[in-house]
């Protein structure tokens, strides 16, 4: 019997010990999972930023073709921009043909420098084969393009002023 009573007095003095391994194993695993939660939850939000930023910009940017002309032999077209509000980083001319196909140039960073400022950009190729001789017409937009957070290029809604390429 005497025995048995120690063995429960050594117990006794073991439990607020085992509390106290609990308390602690409990805050670190709440650490663990904030930790993992906002692991998750961070990238959405530079992200979400990110786009909030892009899409500021390109509210606050218009650059609107002027004048078009296509060289169907050349495959290319002379383009002049004018930039109507705020400051591209780059941009991209779209053709359209009469049927509705498009070519899309490749990205430039031959922009207006400022506000008001028109821009000429000669012999802009597109798609090969997409200007051919023959009795197509076409009609141009413009649209702004800016690098995001990420480093990426982000398009921006084509102007909507369109003009007929001669």
């Amino acid at each position: 019997m005497k025995g048995g009573k120690e063995n429960i007095s050594i117990m006794i003095g073991k439990k607020g010990l085992s509390s106290v391994i609990a308390t602690v194993l409990i805050v670190l695993l709440s650490l663990v999972a904030v930790t993992l939660l906002w692991t998750f939850i961070r990238g959405g939000i530079e992200q979400s930023s990110s786009a909030v930023e892009v899409s500021n910009k390109c509210l606050n940017t218009e650059i609107r073709p002027t004048n078009c002309v296509v060289d169907k032999t050349a495959g290319n077209a002379d383009v002049i921009v004018r930039s109507t509000r705020g400051e591209a980083e780059k941009l991209v001319l779209i053709l359209e043909r009469n049927d509705g196909t498009t070519s899309v140039s490749a990205v430039s960073t031959d922009v207006p420098a400022n506000t008001l400022e028109t821009k000429p950009l000669n012999d802009v190729p597109f798609a090969a084969n997409f200007i051919v001789p023959g009795t197509d017409t076409f009609k141009l937009k413009v649209a702004a393009v800016f690098t995001d957070s990420t480093g990426k290029d982000a398009f921006c809604d084509p102007s909507p002023v369109v003009v007929a390429c001669s």
